[in-house]
């Protein structure tokens, strides 16, 4: 007897006796052959709901699915997915505006799979009156500012904020009506390099070229005073200033007249000042926060809080 034969022929045997009861070939039919009964598939109880919410803020998705077996779960965003996303609830931490658009979950079980309804995720990016979030120059990527409650985010790409006559970088400001002064406390900085700069910023107008005096930290950790003595003139680096710890980070720019003072602290009380230096600016001009990361295909993130405003 042919053994090979035998086995062969209970087989087919086999499949064509399910065949024929089910009256057709099917899926569930080789299942069954193969991996015994293959149960009902998954259905989705709570479909993922759409959303809006402030730059900054956690996004989840979540859905609710009975099944008699075990299930696998993948996450996609435009249709492509996401990586490690495998688990019924996806999170999105410090959402932005290019984590905006619709998501959905795949979802299986050995009965078979199904997909979830489409949920869009909104995200909107604001800053309270009377701020302002403009890139300034050509930076390649664009950058945006938000605030939620007391913490600014500021984001930004741009090569230039050094020895260039126009600048780029990403601006949160707003109209300083004659003298004033800026207070804030650099809480994180990162995707930078070198060149990337994070900090405070006196100018003239918000024009590529225009004339400036910047308090700041470099990439490399260096707190440093920059400026343009006039419009279209090279910028230069006058001084480093402190060391100050990431943790510390308190920077001050006065201005009084045609005067302008960068003070550094480690707390936010004491002041020490490492820079002053002398411009002919127009007597409205605008004053904030700022960020270059030192490359126009690469963002920068920095975050400050404690900010005052005087006006």
């Amino acid at each position: 007897m042919n053994y090979s034969n035998t086995v062969n022929n209970r087989f087919w045997a086999t499949l064509w006796g399910l065949i024929f009861a089910s009256g057709s070939l099917t899926t569930n039919a080789f299942a069954s052959i193969f991996n015994g009964p293959s149960g009902p598939p998954p259905v989705i109880t709570s479909q993922p709901a759409s959303q809006s919410l402030a730059a900054g803020v956690t996004a989840t998705f979540s859905v609710t699915v009975t099944s008699a077996s075990a299930l696998t779960y993948q996450w996609y965003f435009k249709s492509i997915a996401i990586s490690g996303a495998t688990n019924s609830t996806y999170a999105i931490p410090n959402a932005q505006a290019t984590n905006a658009g619709p998501y959905y979950v795949y979802i299986a079980n050995t009965g078979g799979s199904i997909n979830s309804s489409t949920a869009t995720l909104t995200v909107t990016n604001s800053l309270p009156a009377p701020w302002i979030s403009l890139d300034v120059g050509p930076v390649g990527l664009a950058g945006t500012g938000y605030a939620n409650t007391n913490l600014y985010t500021v984001i930004g790409a741009g090569a230039n904020l050094s020895g260039a006559t126009a600048d780029q970088f990403h601006y949160v400001y707003q109209t300083m009506p004659g003298n004033g002064s800026l207070v804030a406390k650099l809480n994180s900085q990162s995707g930078t390099n070198v060149n990337g700069l994070a900090g405070i910023m006196i100018r003239e107008t918000t024009q590529a070229g225009a004339s400036f005096m910047a308090a700041a930290r470099a990439g490399n950790g260096l707190t440093l005073v920059r400026r343009r003595m006039s419009t279209g003139a090279a910028t230069t680096t006058i001084t480093n200033g402190p060391a100050l710890a990431l943790s510390n980070f308190w920077l001050e720019l006065v201005r009084s007249n045609n005067v302008i003072t960068a003070l550094s602290s480690t707390n936010g009380t004491s002041w020490l000042p490492f820079s002053t230096n002398s411009f002919t600016m127009a007597t409205n001009i605008t004053f904030g926060l700022f960020v270059t990361s030192g490359a126009t295909n690469v963002l920068s993130t920095a975050s400050l809080t404690g900010l005052k405003v005087v006006p």
